[in-house]
């Protein structure tokens, strides 16, 4: 289709969609903060309700149970996980039935995925309890919260394709509002069935079934009224368009796999290995340290489009500066975090869940540090994303990840330190991947040296997390941060001072004047920005 042929007001649209500037992906940054800073809050405290509501034998199916459906997702992420990138490539170019055929064919392509996820998902519940090490007191609950969880995955399935379209076309606040509208609700919808006497995983299985159909819906509705270009046709379904999307997709796919066996696998070892109830609190403590990382993921999940439509316009240097951008704020942001959850781990676990969790903060630093690591390079894993270079990073995915498994069972069985060895074997990996090889291979994407996209990337970033860390461990010693106001003031403190700290030495020049001229419109209203 000749974009002459497209009207004005289309063109717009279209125009206004593919758009790669700072002002959008700072709102789609600020709109997947807002989506995972509530999501986080609603989701800690449900855990806390369950945990405390359940006990931690039962509970300690609930991970595991996630663990299977993760793997259980790799069959639909081989189809349909380049949607985003593919679609938002055809919209830079105006390719307007080739997006038609995008949609069209994974459409389809991913109704046949949800038949052998809902498939699967079954088959694992009638033999979960015969594969798996059930905590006493849990028999029968496991297959149906599997059976579930399997179902919920299935009948969302195909209308993933319409949340990769809103991706593609950065409507990231819509997407995001879908998402903590539907998170509210399972949390509301979970505690009042418990509180009326329904306290079983398979009630929370059930409500996660129900509520990915609604939130699926919306997406798909909300997509068929602002982005028109995704149309659903038969006749637009087409072999060539699929295999090339999956192709590039089945990369992704390894690296999924890559990051379950990461983080995931975890749960599989210490419930094959040791007690299966010591599941729940590592699942806790693994619960704080992932969410803070999703921080970070979430921020630099916007820079996806954009890398692919610079990729297209072989603008490398621009990129370059995309990911530093990021990088120099979204890292101090966040790291500090871990930091808080490092020094006061113990205290916190204490008043979450239970004085007989305290003694599980040990894990903390060991997986904070891989935490940590991660967060430096979430950034720039949106360049072979966006560049379709994947290839080389899938195959050093998987070999640091089928690793972190062996070191972790080697930690456990030879040198028997449980918990502890689960998550040394992963932080061990991590710091190696993410800290050497990973921002090489990205200084080779991006041809740059290797020692400026390490300093950009991980020193200089973790520098600016010195002084707060310095705060911690001052406010540590001298005996703050008791109880649910002490941990409050620290936290706050910590806050105050890193806000300040960033605005006036991290930010570069431009982003602090960008900054000062909002607040002064906010106190002095009518002021010109």
């Amino acid at each position: 289709m000749d974009v002459s042929e497209i009207d004005s007001e289309i063109e717009s649209d279209v125009a206004g969609a593919t758009e790669v500037s700072r002002g959008r992906i700072v709102v789609n940054a600020v709109s997947n903060y807002v989506n995972l800073g509530f999501s986080l809050v609603l989701m800690l405290f449900l855990q806390a309700f369950l945990v405390r509501q359940l006990g931690r034998n039962q509970y300690a199916l609930w991970p595991l149970a996630e663990t299977c459906v993760g793997f259980l997702a790799l069959i639909p992420l081989g189809v349909g996980s380049g949607a985003g990138r593919f679609l938002a490539f055809a919209l830079a170019d105006r390719k307007f039935e080739e997006v038609e055929q995008i949609t069209s064919s994974l459409f389809f392509a991913m109704c046949a995925a949800a038949v052998l996820y809902a498939a699967g998902g079954t088959v694992l519940s009638l033999y979960f309890e015969s594969v798996f090490d059930i905590p006493e007191g849990a028999a029968g609950i496991g297959p149906w919260v599997m059976f579930f969880m399997g179902l919920a995955g299935a009948v969302a399935m195909p209308f993933g394709v319409f949340e990769g379209g809103l991706v593609a076309t950065q409507r990231y606040v819509a997407l995001n509002v879908i998402r903590v509208t539907v998170i509210a609700l399972r949390v509301a919808m979970v505690v009042v069935i418990f509180l009326v006497g329904y306290r079983s995983l398979v009630w929370l299985a059930v409500v996660n079934f129900v509520l990915a159909i609604c939130g699926g819906v919306a997406a798909w509705l909300y997509a068929r009224r602002h982005v028109p270009w995704q149309r659903v046709r038969v006749r637009g379904f087409n072999w060539t368009v699929l295999r090339k999307v999956t192709n590039y997709s089945g990369l992704t796919l390894l690296i999924a796999v890559a990051g379950l066996m990461y983080w995931k696998t975890d749960n599989i070892v210490i419930n094959k290995l040791l007690d299966p109830s010591l599941l729940t609190a590592y699942a806790v403590v693994a619960s704080f340290v992932l969410g803070i990382y999703q921080l970070v993921s979430r921020g630099t999940g916007v820079l996806m489009p954009a890398v692919t439509v610079l990729f297209a316009r072989k603008d490398t240097d621009r990129i370059a500066r995309l990911i530093y951008r990021a990088n120099r704020i979204l890292v101090p942001a966040t790291v500090p975090v871990f930091l808080f959850l490092v020094a006061f781990g113990g205290e916190m676990l204490t008043l979450y869940i239970g004085p007989q969790y305290a003694r599980y903060a040990v894990l903390f630093p060991i997986l904070a540090a891989s935490g940590i690591m991660s967060c430096t390079q979430t950034s720039s894993g949106s360049v072979p994303q966006g560049m379709g270079r994947l290839g080389v990073i899938t195959a050093a995915s998987m070999t640091w990840a089928v690793l972190n498994v062996i070191l972790s069972i080697v930690f456990v069985t030879v040198f028997n330190l449980e918990l502890v060895g689960v998550a040394l074997g992963t932080a061990l990996v991590t710091i190696f991947a993410k800290g050497g090889w990973q921002p090489a291979y990205i200084a080779h994407l991006l041809h740059r040296g290797w020692f400026d996209v390490f300093y950009n990337l991980i020193l200089m970033p973790l520098g600016h997390c010195v002084p707060a860390g310095l705060i911690i461990v001052g406010l540590r010693a001298t005996g703050w941060g008791h109880g649910w106001i002490g941990l409050g003031l620290v936290f706050t403190c910590l806050a105050l001072f890193q806000a300040v700290y960033m605005v006036l030495v991290v930010i570069d020049a431009n982003d602090r004047a960008l900054v000062f001229r909002v607040l002064k419109g906010i106190f002095k209203p009518g002021t010109e920005g």
